[in-house]
């Protein structure tokens, strides 16, 4: 990619240093990382998202289904959500 704006950005020093640390673990410069985290925060970016979703897809892990028992979920269901029934909202708060 070619890259034809620049920015300058005033950081902390212990900032700098941690994102110097964070680029060096990920074999990253620290401009990537600043453009990175813009893309993700500011954009829209999702392809990180998209790969961690990938990853833990291929960990195999069990679903809640497989976990759970279905005894388990009907008592859950059956007490209600944390005893919320019946509770009121703040004042300010959505009816």
């Amino acid at each position: 990619m070619s890259y034809t704006k620049r920015v300058q950005v005033l950081m902390e020093p212990d900032e700098f240093a941690a994102l110097e640390r964070l680029a060096l673990q990920n074999q990253a410069s620290v401009a990537d990382l600043i453009r990175q985290a813009v893309q993700e925060r500011w954009l829209g970016g999702t392809g990180d998202r998209k790969a961690a979703a990938q990853q833990l897809c291929a960990m195999g892990l069990r679903s809640l289904s497989e976990t759970i028992s279905d005894a388990e979920v009907t008592a859950t269901r059956s007490q209600g959500i944390s005893g919320l029934e019946g509770s009121t909202p703040k004042s300010g708060g959505m009816p």
